[in-house]
């Protein structure tokens, strides 16, 4: 019996949340803790990327739903099997939405760094290098000669964009690991159904066997009754040869008995 479809779909739309849920709430700690607009902007646009993966994914999900609910006895699904299936795919979608809201409601990257720049240059000496705009300005040397920046929080913004990028390699690393995980079944898929196509093969072979030794045994039969009949026929001609009709005697004997 062939495997549900649905199992492989639902695992792949949860291995696809999961990572999006790991972006979502890196997302929000570094809109949280962090004022680096671009690191907040590359980690939105990671998210968003990963959103659209797994919308693709729902939607063969939903697919796969629709068809048990249109004739799920067909698959013998019970009903309530089915409702639990349709509600599954309703929490999916309804995580993806809050995570989708969460996204338009906040501030965009670059809107922010527009008022950022647009409102403070003028009144703040330090504020390209708050944005990290000038790099030669941000970083002085004491007496001792030890650099030293006049950004308060510029380690702990190093230390986010670190563990950013750590988040992004094990991602990246999942996705590969999901990638192979799905050859691997489609290859399992395609050695099941040349398996299945090749029992067909081998049975469709015996009942083309059957059938050739039984028109070889009717053949043999017809060929024997045929040659019976043959001989019958010799038989029944060479005894009428061998004794012919009497008329005349049957006449005679049929005279007399005339009155």
């Amino acid at each position: 019996m062939s495997r549900d479809p649905y199992l492989d779909v639902k695992r792949e739309v949860e291995n696809a949340q999961s990572q999006a849920r790991e972006l979502y709430n890196s997302y929000l700690r570094l809109t949280s803790t962090s004022n680096n607009q671009r690191v907040i902007g590359d980690a939105r646009q990671d998210l968003e990327t990963s959103l659209g993966l797994l919308e693709v994914d729902i939607e063969d999900m939903e697919d796969s739903v629709k068809a048990v609910e249109e004739s799920g006895s067909r698959w013998g699904l019970s009903h309530g099997e089915v409702e639990r299936r349709r509600r599954t795919l309703e929490s999916i979608k309804a995580d993806v939405k809050k995570m989708r809201n969460t996204i338009s409601e906040g501030q965009s990257p670059i809107s922010a760094s527009v008022h950022l720049n647009g409102k403070h240059r003028g009144s703040d000496p330090f504020s390209d290098v708050e944005l990290g705009q000038t790099g030669a300005s941000s970083t002085r040397k004491g007496n001792n000669g030890a650099a030293y920046s006049d950004d308060p929080y510029a380690e702990r913004r190093s230390d986010e964009l670190e563990e950013y990028e750590m988040q992004q390699q094990q991602i990246m690393l999942q996705q590969q690991d999901t990638a192979v995980y799905r050859i691997s079944n489609t290859l399992t898929t395609l050695a099941q159904q040349a398996g299945l196509i090749g029992q067909e093969v081998m049975v469709q072979n015996e009942m083309l066997d059957d059938l050739s030794t039984r028109v070889d045994a009717t053949d043999n039969r017809l060929t024997r009754a045929n040659k019976r009949m043959q001989q019958f026929i010799r038989q029944n001609e060479a005894y009428t040869g061998r004794h012919p009709p009497q008329e005349g005697h049957c006449g005679e004997s049929g005279a007399a008995l005339k009155p």
